[in-house]
């Protein structure tokens, strides 16, 4: 019975995931402490373990929710609360497994993986920056430890880890190369012609009056990328192309046959004799986007495509929205080996809740961890 899990737990579980993905990205450590709180409870009692880990994961997705409203407005709170509820169960079921590794292991991989948000794993940038692999390995035993062995444990990671922070500094990203926030708004959902060509024309007068040689535009800068919207840009691509400029943006892909949208990185210009280079969301928004019950329309699910485009002699590796909060689209990008991380989103239907902040923290952690400079552009 649920009465009979000690209630101390649940509200501490519930506090650290609420204080461990409120924003500040110092605090994502905090999450490691449902692990060891799950860990300390008794074997027999799994069935009380998947109720503290529902807790974290229902306070650390409470933000969904609010986010929803504003996309779907008040009406839709008991489909989102159910959503988020069957997400939480879905991740807190995992913690049945036994011991501390595997119950992570299992949130960041696929299937679970797919919905795998709020994972301690992120704590690893934090904790241990530059160790790369090494570094996530040794977050993911860190529970273990503290279970076992807290008293020397903890100060040993609390050493290990001012010393690497103490020598670590965020990589640069590679000279001339910048990010470009936008206000657009949501013009998506306005389907608005006029908003469309005005926010082309701002980004194409910002890409002329800029210095870069590359500019990084945000998820959906360009609602839908068509012959038709090239034979728009023309004009622009060709001026690019031959002051050797290079646009990353967030751009939609029509999918044949269907109404909906393939999110998308694409590089323009691109040479003369070769189709527009482009790399699509590998997990879209579960449900709202990919739909794996849906009869019509739905936004292919990639969990082993290309992660890395060449562009201006970098490496490029895209995290676009979504993306931004789960382990999976993180470590298949990491393994190409990427010279830089790009990390587009589209923050309007978030305004108001710690998401944007949170994605931020996350990207930061991963950029640390492996040494991989990011360029981040949102559209507000």
């Amino acid at each position: 019975m649920l009465s009979r899990v000690p209630r101390i737990r649940l509200l501490v579980a519930a506090l650290v995931g609420i204080v461990a993905w409120s924003g500040p990205r110092l605090l994502i450590p905090v999450s490691l402490a449902i692990p060891v709180l799950i860990a300390t409870l008794p074997v027999e009692t799994r069935r009380h373990r998947a109720y503290v880990a529902f807790a974290y994961y229902a306070a650390a997705l409470w933000p969904v929710v609010a986010a929803g409203v504003q996309l779907y407005g008040w009406h839709a709170i008991p489909f989102l609360v159910v959503v988020t509820g069957m997400a939480a169960l879905v991740l807190a079921a995992c913690w049945l497994l036994p011991g501390t590794v595997l119950p992570m292991g299992a949130t960041a991989l696929p299937p679970i993986g797919i919905i795998g948000v709020a994972s301690p794993l992120t704590s690893a940038g934090v904790l241990f920056p530059g160790m790369a692999w090494f570094g996530l390995v040794s977050t993911a035993v860190v529970p273990f430890g503290l279970k076992r062995h807290p008293t020397w444990t903890a100060p040993t990671v609390l050493a290990l880890s001012l010393v690497l922070n103490g020598a670590a500094r965020d990589p640069e990203p590679p000279a001339g190369w910048r990010g470009v926030d936008t206000r657009f708004g949501d013009i998506r959902s306005k389907r608005e012609p006029a908003a469309e060509f005005r926010s082309a024309e701002w980004v194409q007068r910002i890409a002329f009056t800029s210095e870069s040689r590359v500019l990084v535009f945000p998820e959906l800068t360009v609602t839908r990328w068509t012959r038709a919207t090239e034979a728009f840009w023309q004009p622009t691509l060709d001026e690019l192309a031959h002051q050797r400029r290079t646009l990353l943006l967030g751009a939609g892909l029509p999918i044949p046959g269907g109404q909906d949208y393939q999110n998308a990185l694409i590089a323009v210009p691109f040479h003369p004799s070769t189709e527009t280079a482009f790399l699509p969301q590998s997990i879209p928004l579960p449900w709202v986007m990919w739909n794996p019950i849906a009869a019509k329309d739905r936004v292919p699910l990639s969990l082993t495509g290309r992660r890395t485009l060449n562009v201006a002699g970098e490496r490029v590796a895209a995290l676009i929205c979504y993306e931004q909060l789960i382990l999976w689209p993180v470590f298949t990008a990491v393994s190409e080996r990427p010279s830089v991380i790009v990390a587009i989103s589209n923050a309007v239907w978030t305004q108001n809740t710690p998401i944007p902040s949170v994605q931020k923290a996350s990207v930061w952690a991963w950029s640390r961890l492996f040494d991989i400079p990011a360029i981040s552009a949102v559209n507000q």
